[in-house]
């Protein structure tokens, strides 16, 4: 498989670089956006993220059980890493394990509105035929109803919300109560996530094996922007920007693409629920 993601189109489209620029405080971080973004797109098309994909297709005949895609993790993960200088890490704080991520945790308890979304993901270790991955962990973020991210966005640097780690059971499954995505210009709706492995519950003896991003399904998208109070901005957004266009899924197969996609149901009156396996 071959990556043809040019770098000028890894989030450098005037809308995204925009949104990315507006959300840094200072000059100096946007100068490390800039060097960030640039950076992540030239690996990209250089191929660094072929191998993992390759790898999944050369060793997996079973489209139910094929590497789930690389992606990047976006310019707001605090993860310890990300384009800006101060290297925010919510992951060092142990009240970032927890199911329900809808609220902020510490000093706040902000609870971002929107539609309930709840998560339930089935982990898989590909090297061992997909059988339950069941000393593994998941870091689970996205934006807000706006399309704002905690701890990132004007007015949410003191909030953590949509931020959250569950760690795999007996049966190799996470759970997450968060909210639906919005759509911002120039990305289409998405959720991001970290695998790590390893035993124990301390991150710094936790190996990261993959980063990904989910899909949200377009149909279910149309219903929720057109119709749900807080969600207005994300309606044009949407519209404008199909998954066929999308800087990170269009960088996937069929067969990751479809594995990236969340299986809802649900109405936007009464949330969604969803599911999906991530292949490690």
């Amino acid at each position: 498989m071959k990556w043809t993601v040019d770098p000028s189109e890894l989030c450098l489209q005037a809308s995204c670089l925009a949104r990315d620029f507006s959300l840094a405080p200072s000059d100096a971080a946007r100068r490390s956006v800039l060097r960030w973004l640039a950076a992540s797109g030239a690996a990209l098309a250089a191929g660094g993220l072929a191998p993992r994909a390759a790898e999944a297709d050369a060793r997996t005949a079973d489209s139910s059980c094929i590497q789930s895609a690389e992606a990047t993790t976006g310019p707001f993960p605090a993860d310890g890493g990300g384009p800006f200088p101060d290297r925010r890490n919510v992951l060092l704080n142990g009240a970032v394990v927890r199911s329900d991520i809808r609220t902020s945790f510490g000093s706040s308890a902000t609870l971002a509105p929107g539609i309930s979304l709840r998560l339930s993901f089935n982990l898989l270790d590909l090297r061992r035929g997909c059988t339950p991955l069941t000393q593994g962990a998941v870091y689970l973020w996205s934006c807000d109803c706006n399309g704002d991210y905690s701890l990132y966005a004007p007015g949410l640097e003191h909030e953590n919300y949509l931020r959250g780690v569950q760690f795999a059971d007996s049966q190799g499954q996470v759970r997450f109560h968060t909210i639906f995505p919005a759509c911002y210009a120039g990305r289409y709706p998405h959720l991001h996530a970290e695998i790590f492995t390893g035993a124990g519950t301390n991150f710094k003896q936790l190996t990261r094996v993959l980063t990904t991003q989910f899909i949200v399904p377009p149909n279910i998208c149309a219903q929720v922007y057109s119709r749900t109070q807080g969600y207005e901005r994300s309606n044009s957004n949407f519209r404008a920007t199909p998954i066929s266009s999308d800087i990170v899924f269009s960088s996937s197969s069929e067969a990751q693409l479809a594995a990236q996609t969340l299986a809802l149901a649900g109405d936007p009156d009464h949330g969604y629920s969803a599911t999906a396996n991530i292949v490690a």
